[in-house]
């Protein structure tokens, strides 16, 4: 099942740091604390912006049906990442919050929103924008 592909990925990307990196934060500069490792929340973004990108990209190329299908799946199955200034934005002022962005899916999506129209201030391009545009014209009559 996709929780336990996302289970044994946590556990592939999980590490106990080696003696140095216990106690230094970069080369040369001591850490007050111990240890440093990479948490489910930090495992969960480099899935999302890394791992699964490039097997998406594989299956594309390799046209295998299989691989992109398992992937969108566990895509799916992940928790919503933590917001960020985009993803804040997108929701207050496109979204209106009357829909939340609570899959890694929708988030990226409006990542991706925003690259292409919002922050290119094409929104007159954007469904999305046009149907915010158009309802907000709608309540101003």
């Amino acid at each position: 099942t996709s929780q336990e592909r996302i289970s044994s990925l946590n556990s592939l990307l999980r590490f106990s740091p080696d003696e140095y990196w216990m106690h230094h934060f970069h080369f040369g500069g001591k850490r007050g604390k111990s240890g440093i490792a990479l948490g489910t929340t930090r495992i969960h973004d480099i899935l999302v912006n890394v791992v699964i990108p490039i097997v998406l990209l594989y299956a594309r190329i390799f046209k295998d049906h299989l691989v992109r299908t398992h992937t969108r799946r566990l895509l799916a199955d992940l928790p919503p990442l933590q917001t960020n200034t985009i993803t804040q934005i997108i929701q207050l002022q496109l979204l209106k919050e009357k829909a939340a962005l609570n899959s890694p899916l929708l988030q990226q999506g409006a990542i991706q929103l925003y690259k292409f129209y919002c922050s290119a201030e094409r929104c007159s391009e954007c469904e999305v924008g046009q149907r915010t545009s158009l309802s907000q014209t709608m309540q101003s009559v």
